[in-house]
């Protein structure tokens, strides 16, 4: 009597060739495919209503051969933005095994990004209005662009950016800034970022924000 973990291994090795019919059939088309991007694109014909596919009935050897057909077909031949879409995803998957590793190599590309300017703004500890005045503009600035919601030499971004960024953090706020050590002012600006990431989105939901922010 098959155990419902038998049925389950059964069904994921059936998968997986299916899988390696759809490349193969496939690269006899003059198309080369990933593992990833067939996996995907038999995910969603399988699950396309309009095919008729049944996950409680098994298919016989003419609709595996059918399904590997429109999977195939679909492609190569299908541009359509779902589609596209999976293409994309398969791309991604290609590169990144995990969203945590793509967020992590984000995370690193974007401090190597930013490491010029974050040092200007970190290691500033100059008195004088005029002084105080370009460390909070290059204070917003970087946190614009850790936030990745627009350009801050886009002149409306930043005004718009400057202005919910005061709400959070005035330009009275620069002295206690100064004076905490290196590693505490770093929490500082991400907090700082975090913020003014959340005030931007909100301004998007009401319609409040210069379409130079995308």
């Amino acid at each position: 009597m098959a155990t419902p973990r038998s049925d389950k291994d059964n069904g994921n090795k059936i998968t997986l060739l299916i899988i390696k019919d759809i490349i193969s059939h496939t690269f006899k088309k003059g198309v080369k495919v990933s593992e990833n991007q067939a996996a995907l694109f038999l995910k969603a014909v399988y699950q396309n209503p309009i095919f008729g596919y049944e996950e409680s009935s098994p298919l016989d050897r003419d609709r595996v051969l059918e399904l590997v057909e429109l999977c195939s077909d679909y492609i190569i031949n299908n541009r359509k933005p779902y589609y596209q879409g999976l293409r994309l995803q398969a791309f991604f998957l290609s590169f990144y095994s995990t969203h945590e590793q793509w967020i992590e190599e984000y995370n690193t590309q974007l401090e190597s990004k930013l490491k010029g300017l974050s040092r200007s703004v970190v290691e500033n500890t100059g008195n004088g209005r005029k002084n105080r005045n370009n460390l909070y503009n290059e204070l917003v600035k970087l946190v614009i662009l850790r936030t990745g919601l627009g350009n801050p030499e886009h002149g409306d971004v930043f005004r718009e950016s400057q202005n919910c960024f005061q709400v959070i953090f005035p330009l009275s706020q620069i002295p206690n800034l100064q004076a905490m050590n290196r590693i505490d002012k770093r929490i500082r600006i991400k907090q700082l970022s975090r913020l003014l990431k959340g005030l931007r989105i909100y301004q998007v939901r009401l319609g409040e924000v210069t379409l130079g922010v995308w």
